[in-house]
């Protein structure tokens, strides 16, 4: 899969890149939203897994950026998009999903979380994508 990671913490991110390039997967990194949304704009990925809390955009308004740039697109499948958060209350998560995140990790996570994570969202993807009408 092709996987955008997007996250502020430079250790962060370089160590998620180089663990998810050993499972098998592309992956592209941004340290904030704008360059995340740039990124993605330019060459989607069909797995996006973003901090909630960066400087300038944050993780929900690129879930929202994503989801509009699908919407305008005719609606198809854009991205599965994880978000990465130390906010776990359930508040936060009823805003994350309303943003359009697919699912959540609570910082600080487990790799073999990711990976589970990570398992869904190729499962979703391969499914086919079911008119509105049916």
């Amino acid at each position: 899969m092709r996987i955008l990671v997007v996250d502020d913490d430079r250790e962060l991110l370089l160590m998620l890149q180089a663990s998810l390039r050993k499972l098998g997967h592309q992956v592209d990194t941004a340290p904030d939203g704008a360059s995340a949304l740039a990124r993605f704009r330019a060459a989607p990925h069909s797995i996006v897994v973003c901090d909630w809390q960066m400087p300038g955009m944050d993780g929900p308004a690129l879930c929202r950026a994503i989801r509009a740039d699908a919407g305008r697109a005719g609606g198809s499948r854009d991205a599965y998009v994880i978000m990465l958060t130390a906010r776990s209350s359930p508040d936060a998560q009823v805003e994350g999903f309303h943003a359009g995140a697919d699912d959540f990790l609570a910082k600080p996570f487990e790799l073999a979380d990711l990976t589970a994570s990570i398992r869904a969202a190729e499962l979703v993807l391969a499914r086919p994508v079911r008119s509105k009408s049916a």
